[in-house]
């Protein structure tokens, strides 16, 4: 045995001496940005390599190599002689680039290639594995480039010159985080942070993923560029819609790399990326990606990945992008800069998930993320922090003590959940103003306590006036919770406030103009309403939150509806007030809905599947003497998708059905958003109906909206696009001995149709103004058994009004 180690070192050591490791690093001449995936290589040996995502390489070559061929698409050939192998090595951009266009005499070779790619695709997407799981480095700088210091630099006004300086010195930002992240098929995703450091901060509740930026996947249908999605070069038959070209080939022992070129065809319209692909002829898989946005305008992103062999399986080994933003300049001709690096390691295949692993939140921050030592730090670090990272971290942190950066930071986590802390009270936002037709503008004051007096109770109170109606309204509560995440919450409640009649009873959808969700606006009809109420909310598995809940509620009438109910003397008198009290259960599931861990709350992101409400209540009502016992049933369906065509689909389906004598108040009423004072189209309603037109004791409701046709200018405030809306409705009214009188209402018995067209983005603010919206047009019209008087009275038309946030 000796022996044959004694050779097996021998071996290797002759090997050694007849090879030698060279090591450097690719950088653009001009920029001195650093060039991923640049081809290293020597042809006539059949050897080569390509850069990472910081431009480093290194390649080992034997004695017989001369020089190295240095490729990349949209720069200059470089050849390069072994001694000179090292250090900083500079690639000329090539002088003019044009759109390429070439004609072949067959099929294309490239479009042969990408068949085989797709084809293989599910093999090599992480996500059509049965489980995986990875360890992943995160860390993201804000800065301005190397090329706009230097032109700082030689600026005659000496305060650019200092600030070139600095920032030759300095970054303007940084942050790190290290993370566990775990899947399990289908769909099932976990991340849990285990350091976060954030400069200016000592104790930070936030944190910057630099993989939000990107997939971590290209072979997606859909790639979602910070926050815009694009058509994927990888969807079945993209070779209609794109143009690609192989730009160059290498060879490494038994495999073939082909770098090959993609962008839109001319004349094709839509939403579409461009830049290369490295495809490894082991088993057709994507080794090495860059990506970015056709339209440099709006998403100035460039992505780049980096895909290796684990275990005989493709798998994302690095992730970067750099994202200049030139609408934010520290001066003129310097651009913000956001660069992202991400690293991948520790990937395993065989795992042994427990339910409790996917315990509902997609990213959860650990206890101890924020205290980690540096000791910690470094061990966890791909590639040590530069001087000039060091340096960043060192002058920023010192700032943010010295303007107390911490404490700032939690008045902006009072801001995401609409509150201003003062010591220990918060101020709600949402109490200040808000508007409907019936109380006119309402203007209030709310308080509660927060975190700095109890994790675990809070105590809050509200006051509002109404200048229409001309009241007041006050209320308060207690809250009990388990702590940090509120997963477990006992909420009691007392409020003298209105309650809109025909309202869904299941949990309020959280309306507003930054939701599209107008229908709080429309209501022209609200009763005044004491109530009491306590409700017990708990997670009943990962994607699914129980409600329980007891109310007592006494109502006032405030128009001209009238109960009739018969006295000792067989005499009917009017009415118009009831108490209602009832208890029931609550649910809503959101399967693989995104809940994500920021400034101590939980924050719902999106959900790819349907969302799910349902609530049954069963109740008592006290009309003077008399009492009725009835049941109700509800239930509530959304969902919202793009297609592959990115064109968006959305729709909310209610069913609600009340078993038992109550007013007309207590039944259900078609979502309706129109009034003549307000013209703009809201989010799933009927748009031509006015508040309080149909009633019934069971009701049913679908509304449906299609982006179908979406135009892509090259202007950034008109984005056109035209979407078709579809509402209907039926209800019936299933009272037998309910006496009533003083209003006029329908029943929905013969069905509610209506539809719409709008036209979106006729004119579009930026992301630089308050709220970023679209502007357009809408008009809908109501027909069938509902239409009623002359075509005017069922057509409307409106203003369009989208948030992009």
């Amino acid at each position: 045995m000796k022996y044959s180690l004694f050779i097996l070192f021998l071996f290797l050591a002759v090997i050694g001496q007849s090879q030698s490791v060279h090591r450097g690093r690719i950088i653009d001449s001009k920029t001195n940005e650093p060039l991923a995936f640049v081809n290293i290589s020597v042809p006539e040996l059949g050897v080569g390599t390509t850069s990472d995502v910081n431009g480093s390489f290194a390649i080992r070559l034997p004695k017989e190599a001369e020089k190295v061929r240095l490729t990349y698409v949209g720069y200059e050939t470089k050849m390069v002689l072994i001694k000179n192998l090292k250090g900083d090595i500079e690639l000329k951009r090539k002088a003019s680039q044009l759109k390429e266009v070439e004609i072949f005499p067959g099929k294309n070779p490239a479009d042969s290639l990408m068949e085989l790619v797709i084809d293989n695709k599910d093999k090599h997407d992480p996500f059509k594995k049965d489980q995986f799981a990875f360890d992943i480095y995160n860390k993201i700088l804000v800065t301005i480039s190397d090329s706009a210091i230097d032109s700082m630099a030689v600026s005659t006004d000496t305060s650019s010159q200092e600030f070139a300086k600095h920032m030759s010195e300095h970054d303007l930002f940084m942050a790190e985080t290290y993370s566990k992240k775990w899947y399990e098929k289908p769909g099932k995703v976990k991340e849990k942070i285990l350091a976060n450091r954030v400069a200016g901060l000592e104790n930070p509740s936030f944190y910057w993923l630099a993989t939000n930026m990107q997939p971590l996947s290209f072979y997606e249908p859909i790639i979602e560029l910070n926050g815009s999605k694009y058509v994927s070069p990888l969807v079945k038959r993209s070779w209609n819609q794109y143009l690609f070209i192989i730009k160059d080939t290498l060879y490494r022992n038994q495999d073939t790399v082909f770098v090959v070129s993609y962008q839109p065809k001319s004349g094709k319209d839509f939403k579409s990326l461009e830049g290369i692909l490295s495809i490894n002829t082991n088993e057709y898989a994507l080794e090495n990606v860059i990506a970015r946005s056709t339209n440099h305008l709006t998403n100035n992103l460039r992505i780049q990945q980096k895909y290796t062999r684990v275990k005989e399986e493709w798998f994302p080994e690095q992730l970067n992008f750099e994202l200049k933003l030139n609408s934010i300049q520290v001066e003129e001709g310097a651009p913000i800069h956001m660069i992202g690096r991400s690293y991948i390691n520790k990937v395993v295949f065989d795992t042994n998930f427990r339910g409790r692993d996917f315990n509902g939140l997609t990213v959860e921050l650990d206890d101890q993320a924020t205290k980690k030592s540096q000791a910690y730090w470094d061990s966890i670090r791909t590639d040590s922090l530069t001087q000039k990272e060091q340096n960043t971290y060192t002058f920023t942190d010192s700032a943010g003590e010295s303007v107390n950066l911490d404490e700032k930071l939690f008045i902006l986590e009072s801001l995401v959940t609409q509150r201003i802390p003062i010591k220990f009270i918060d101020i709600k936002l949402d109490q200040i103003m808000s508007y409907n037709l019936y109380e006119g503008i309402r203007l209030g004051a709310g308080i509660s306590t927060n975190d700095r007096m109890s994790k675990y109770i809070e105590l809050g109170g509200y006051f509002a006036y109404g200048f229409r109606d001309k009241a007041w309204k006050y209320g308060g509560n207690l809250t009990l919770s388990e702590g940090r995440l509120n997963r477990y919450t006992l909420d009691l409640k007392y409020n003298r406030d209105l309650h809109m009649p025909g309202y869904s009873n299941i949990p309020d959808r959280s309306g507003g103009l930054l939701t599209n969700d107008l229908t709080r606006f429309y209501v022209r009809w609200q009763n005044l309403s004491t109530r009491y109420k306590a409700e017990f909310k708990f997670p009943l598995f990962r994607d699914a939150t129980v409600g329980v809940f007891g109310t007592y509620r006494q109502n006032e009438i405030t128009n001209n509806y009238r109960i009739y109910s018969e006295n000792e003397s067989d005499v009917w008198l009017p009415f118009q007030s009831y108490s209602i009290g009832e208890t029931g259960v609550n649910l809503r599931y959101a399967y693989n809905e995104e809940k994500v861990e920021m400034f101590n709350t939980v924050v719902k992101a999106k959900s790819p599947y349907p969302v799910l409400h349902l609530q049954y209540a069963k109740g008592i009502g006290q009309i003077q003497q008399s009492e009725t016992y009835y049941d109700r049933y509800e239930a509530r369906v959304e969902f919202s998708k793009k297609t592959p065509r990115l064109k968006q689909f959305r729709m909310m389906i209610r069913g609600s059905y009340l078993d038992g004598e109550l007013p007309v108040t207590e039944l259900y009423s078609p979502v309706s958003v129109y009034d003549p004072e307000l013209a703009i189209t809201s989010d799933y309603g009927f748009q031509t109906l006015l508040q309080g037109s149909y009633f019934g004791s069971e009701l049913y409701e679908a509304h449906a909206s299609f982006e179908f046709v979406k135009f892509n200018t090259s202007l950034e405030w008109f984005k056109p696009s035209i979407t078709a809306l579809q509402s209907a409705g039926w209800g019936s009214d299933q009272r037998e001995n309910f006496t009533e009188g003083g209003y006029f209402y329908k029943t929905p018995e013969h069905g509610l149709f209506e539809s719409g067209l709008v036209i979106n983005g006729l004119y579009c603010s930026t992301s630089e103004t308050l709220i970023p919206a679209k502007y357009g047009i809408g008009t809908f019209y109501r027909y069938g058994a509902s239409n009623s008087g002359s075509w005017y009275d069922n057509f409307a038309v409106k203003l369009s009004f989208l948030t992009t946030f």
